[in-house]
């Protein structure tokens, strides 16, 4: 895969995973489905890869990715203040908050590491080599 097709592959990813959290979110509780996990891991895994996905496509707007993310934690808990069978919880932010520092963190490590190798091994590749 090239680069232009990853970062649009972590462009779909990321507003498909808004997408996703925005539409669990307000479901009523008996509607939405379980992973089995507690409630504040999903949240976390949840706001971690959308976030991570973000970051991936754009590294360097990581700090408004993850205030916005933050920003929507908190207004899909006021929400659900409304649905029936919902309830609003402040851990839940936090869970959401921490996971999408974790992922933006983990996206930031990834091309510092993996990515900016690979950037490097192509400069260095002779200009006849295929």
């Amino acid at each position: 895969m090239s680069l232009t097709g990853f970062t649009r592959l972590c462009l779909i990813a990321g507003w498909a995973g808004i997408a996703l959290i925005c539409v669990l979110s307000v479901l009523p509780g008996a509607e939405r489905p379980h992973t089995g996990a507690p409630g504040q891991i999903e949240h976390m895994l949840a706001y971690a890869l959308t976030a991570g996905a973000l970051v991936l496509r754009y590294p360097r707007r990581w700090l408004p990715i993850v205030v916005a993310l933050t920003t929507l934690s908190v207004a899909l808990e006021a929400t659900q203040l409304f649905i029936p069978a919902r309830h609003a919880q402040l851990r839940d932010i936090f869970a959401s908050s921490g996971g999408a520092v974790i992922g933006a963190a983990l996206a930031i490590l990834f091309l510092r590491t993996v990515v900016a190798r690979y950037v490097i091994a192509r400069e260095r590749k002779p200009a006849g080599a295929g």
